[in-house]
């Protein structure tokens, strides 16, 4: 993984810093994510696939199959769960693959590779995990409640980006200038519209250079308490039950908070 943390790691501790932009920014993201699960009336049986997937990706390292997904959940046919699959595809809360059909991201996690990787040090039974975008990548932790180490690079320059989360604060960073452009222009899945443009830089130069070709460079600059706060905002909660009916235990992750 590129960005391992070195000699010259920056260790003064970042928790989450609630600016206003970063809460104006964090009012926006509830809208689509679990503001839109709560007003889409999310169904039981749906609630449980889309906790199940989220569930999985760190211990699979990927999407669980859609066998794995029938097997766990007890549903009935695969197309009773292309069609809660769908259902999600619709309000946001996955992405399928046009061609395939195939589970392509579940947010915030990614099946496609990107160059956020997010890896669990005191998690045996956790695999690497690509993140969606970086605030994505900063999200992590707070929803799987474990300790995460981010690698990542300059969405200008190419240049290695590395992060520690350690109980909800930034304990160790590089470079020393890091910080974190959010995109705000969105239209259908955020997937396709701002998660492009949600990118770690290695300095706030860097993001004005990435910033001067791009169509829509409409967005803000955070820097690391501020994102870090957008991202606990958006994602801590984000395992929890949004349907009106109580789920079951049988289709709940185990928490493994250590905060």
């Amino acid at each position: 993984m590129r960005g391992n943390l070195g000699a010259t790691d920056q260790t003064a501790t970042i928790g989450p810093k609630a600016s206003e932009t970063a809460r104006e920014l964090l009012s926006i993201a509830e809208s689509m994510l679990g503001g839109r699960l709560s007003q889409a009336g999310i169904r039981p049986q749906e609630e449980a696939v889309r906790r199940y997937i989220l569930s999985q990706y760190p211990l699979l390292g990927r999407a669980p199959s859609r066998q794995e997904i029938v097997a766990a959940l007890g549903l009935r046919s695969a197309d009773e769960l292309q069609r809660i699959l769908e259902r999600l595809h619709s309000i946001d809360s996955l992405y399928l693959d046009d061609a395939s059909q195939e589970i392509r991201l579940a947010y915030p996690f990614s099946t496609v590779p990107t160059k956020h990787v997010v890896r669990f040090p005191d998690w045996d039974e956790a695999k690497p995990v690509y993140a969606q975008c970086a605030v994505d990548a900063l999200g992590i932790p707070f929803m799987v409640g474990h300790n995460a180490s981010i690698g990542s690079s300059c969405a200008h320059c190419g240049g290695p980006i590395a992060i520690q989360v350690l109980d909800g604060a930034i304990v160790a960073y590089q470079p020393a200038e890091t910080v974190v452009w959010v995109g705000t222009s969105r239209s259908d899945h955020a997937a396709t519209s701002c998660c492009p443009t949600m990118n770690f830089f290695c300095s706030s130069p860097h993001v004005q250079a990435w910033r001067q070709p791009q169509p829509d460079p409409t967005g803000h600059e955070l820097n690391l308490g501020e994102a870090l706060y957008l991202a606990k905002g958006i994602f801590e909660d984000l395992l929890k039950v949004h349907s009106r009916t109580e789920l079951s235990t049988r289709t709940r992750p185990q928490s493994h908070d250590q905060r």
